[in-house]
């Protein structure tokens, strides 16, 4: 009998791990979606992480931006493709304080990178971003932006790396 109650309740513990997905036991939950650009072949996508345990307020962990582009600018006549580009959390902590997020980081060359977000209770993660970079070239220079770009992310339940 002893047996018998000892697999069943090693069974059940074993559903249990197997039905959790594997970022809620980790303390964070990941989110991954398209960045709306319309004429960007590239389709441009968003990921990110945010901590859920261990630390109150929640805290963005990472965010990352996958092939967002600008317009023709000064000095890069076809635009700027920024093939990765990755908000530095750990220089400059995001907290995310009543499931919404914001947040802007300058370099010394004056480029910026700016998030904002909202992660609900339930469904997609939402928010913008804006990307400028200070561009010098032979053929000109000046300030390439791609401008406000709207994104939407879902739960995303592979392993994070």
């Amino acid at each position: 009998m002893r047996s018998r109650l000892a697999f069943g309740a090693g069974l059940a513990v074993l559903c249990a791990s197997v039905t959790v997905p594997p970022l809620a036991l980790a303390g964070s939950v990941a989110y991954f979606g398209p960045i709306s650009q319309p004429g960007n072949p590239d389709q441009p996508a968003v990921r990110l992480q945010v901590r859920t345990k261990e630390k109150k307020p929640f805290e963005l962990r990472s965010f990352a931006a996958y092939n967002p582009t600008t317009p023709p600018c000064a000095g890069a006549p076809s635009g700027l493709r920024f093939p990765q580009v990755k908000f530095p959390v750990d220089l400059v902590p995001v907290p995310v304080t009543k499931r919404s997020f914001s947040a802007i980081v300058v370099d010394d060359a004056g480029d910026s990178f700016e998030i904002s977000g909202v992660i609900p209770k339930k469904g997609p993660a939402s928010g913008t971003l804006r990307l400028v970079e200070n561009y010098s070239t032979p053929l000109g220079s000046g300030p390439c932006d791609t401008g406000v770009l709207p994104w939407e992310a879902s739960l995303y339940n592979k392993p994070y790396g």
